[in-house]
């Protein structure tokens, strides 16, 4: 009996070294997992922050227009272009309807 009493606290020892090792295993791979995963999750907050400060910058700086406000800009001075060629204009043909106004005055004959 000396011999199968052994032979089973052989049998029942190594069976929970391997099922100590079969744990330890388990453990290893779900830790692999989830580091695996954890490092996906942290790189893309790292590109979604470092976007972010990028847009910021860019913004802060002037480097970057959005298209509305380009052609808002556009259109502003478009119309102040307008506005001054058309103030231009009327300036001119009031100083030369004067300048005939004077020289039709019998005023201005007197006093040249």
């Amino acid at each position: 009996m000396a011999i199968v009493s052994r032979s089973r606290r052989l049998a029942v020892t190594l069976l929970l070294l391997l099922l100590l090792l079969f744990a330890v295993v388990a453990a290893a791979a779900v830790a692999t997992k989830t580091e695996a995963g954890t490092e996906d999750a942290a790189s893309k907050e790292d590109e979604s922050w470092t976007g972010w400060a990028k847009e910021k910058i860019t913004e802060g700086l002037g480097l970057k227009h959005h298209v509305a406000d380009v052609d808002e800009e556009e259109d502003a001075a478009r119309k102040a272009g307008h506005a001054a060629k058309s103030a231009q204009h009327t300036a001119s043909g009031t100083s030369k309807l004067a300048a005939r106004r004077r020289a039709r005055s019998p005023a201005a004959s007197c006093h040249a």
